[in-house]
């Protein structure tokens, strides 16, 4: 039986590497030596990397690290969730409460009831701090036309717009990186002419 976290940003963005670089001492060496205050990491560096607990056949509280991160702000402060409902309901967990975390104490508490049945999984969801976002715009240069979903992007469009987190700022000369995961993009498709 497990606990599984999983850590996001409101664009779906997996950030269990920015909080495990700030909770390294709290996280165990493998699922077997977790305990309900020391997670272990699984999936490291794929799209499913999280946080993992063995949870015991007697149940009990587990400690959720939702430690501040630079980039996301803590008013609103991070959510925690349930991950699949059905699962969870079917678990013998508590609801988790939002409840409890500060700045001061940047953590939630998951309780299992005695006796719970197979896995569970909770999200911890940050927000983007607005003023360390930049939006950004895409076009199709070389030909083609660019889609989000079934419809043409449209910069113009609230909807195909998609804002990101400044990372290595520099004040002088005013310059910032941003990470821009793939599942971000809009589409290229190829357009053909075909003339007789």
């Amino acid at each position: 039986m497990t606990l599984s976290v999983r850590y996001e940003d409101t664009n779906g963005v997996n950030l269990t590497d920015k909080v495990a670089a700030k909770v390294a001492a709290n996280i165990a060496a493998d699922i077997n030596s977790s305990t309900n205050t020391r997670p272990a990491r699984a999936s490291v560096g794929t799209p499913n990397d999280k946080f993992v607990y063995k949870v015991l056949t007697s149940g009990g509280s587990y400690t959720v690290y939702a430690p501040v991160l630079d980039g996301y702000t803590t008013n609103p402060p991070p959510a925690i969730s349930v991950g699949n409902s059905t699962q969870y309901d079917n678990s013998n967990f508590s609801p988790p409460s939002n409840s409890g975390w500060s700045t001061g104490t940047p953590v939630f508490t998951v309780n299992a009831g005695s006796a719970p049945q197979g896995s569970a999984e909770v999200v911890v969801t940050y927000n983007l701090d607005n003023n360390n976002l930049a939006n950004a715009s895409f076009a199709s240069s070389m030909g083609g036309k660019l889609m989000v979903g079934n419809t043409e992007y449209d910069a113009s469009n609230l909807a195909h717009q998609v804002s990101f987190i400044k990372q290595n700022k520099i004040a002088s000369p005013r310059t910032y990186d941003l990470v821009i995961p793939s599942g971000k993009l809009p589409t290229p498709v190829a357009t053909t002419d075909i003339s007789l």
